[in-house]
């Protein structure tokens, strides 16, 4: 899995929720503004679009667009 291809996925999720630049380095809850419900919705969009299971221990680890980014592509077939 290559990293443009989860951020291809990601960026409209996003951009529907903020006008923050979508960037790797950019914070999930303070530049995204996502609240937790948009952060839930955001884990299980990328359990279902690439066929993994983020458990929600994993989960928590998340603070940036780029930790999901990683976090995907090191777990996505």
């Amino acid at each position: 899995m290559e990293r443009e291809d989860v951020l291809d996925f990601l960026r409209p999720f996003l951009e529907e929720r903020t006008d923050a630049k979508v960037e790797e380095k950019a914070s999930l809850r303070d530049e995204m503004e996502l609240d937790s419900l948009d952060f839930i919705q955001l884990i299980i969009a990328c359990e279902e679009e690439f066929g993994i299971e983020i458990p929600n221990e994993d989960a928590g680890t998340f603070e940036t667009v780029g930790d999901v980014v990683t976090y995907v592509c090191a777990h996505a077939g």
